[in-house]
């Protein structure tokens, strides 16, 4: 599967309490193709649903009705290194970057993009067969110690067909 199709599959979630900027943000980000959107308005319900949710990411602002978004922050950072995009200067607090408010949709979405390919790098673009291993990056399958090279037209033949593997 092509490296930016994984990473529009990655789950992100929104922490602010204007709940339109929250939707303005979730529509920006599903405008670009990502898929996996939650969004909480307070402290309390991003640990809720971080807890019961894989996150891949979080967007998280300052100030938020029931405390700073730093406890949020913290309370993350003890089991998990997921990325942490502040909507206003964090990262003194465990955040990996920030965006001032109001910011340019176009320059949020790029800073996702970015801290998700950092942090993600190491997922594999090699599907493993029986008896062969085709490797999305390098655009070839190994079958019996032959290499074969693929068309751009195979490849996305290949990734539609196991995108849907298991229907």
């Amino acid at each position: 599967m092509n490296f930016e199709v994984q990473l529009l599959k990655k789950s992100i979630l929104i922490v602010d309490d204007d709940e339109a900027l929250s939707e303005s943000i979730k529509e920006v980000l599903a405008s670009r193709g990502f898929q996996n959107i939650h969004v909480a308005y307070s402290i309390s319900e991003g640990i809720n649903v971080f807890s019961v949710s894989h996150i891949d990411l979080i967007i998280l602002d300052v100030m938020l009705p029931d405390g700073e978004g730093y406890l949020l922050s913290e309370y993350v950072r003890e089991s998990s290194d997921v990325p942490i995009l502040f909507l206003i200067r964090g990262l003194a607090s465990g955040g990996d970057d920030y965006v001032t408010k109001p910011f340019l949709p176009k320059s949020l979405t790029y800073r996702i993009i970015a801290l998700l390919r950092r942090v993600y790098k190491d997922e594999s673009e090699i599907i493993e067969l029986d008896n062969c291993t085709i490797d999305l990056s390098s655009a070839s399958v190994k079958k019996n110690d032959e290499i074969l090279s693929l068309t751009p037209t195979e490849i996305q033949i290949l990734l539609k067909l196991y995108a849907n593997k298991n229907y």
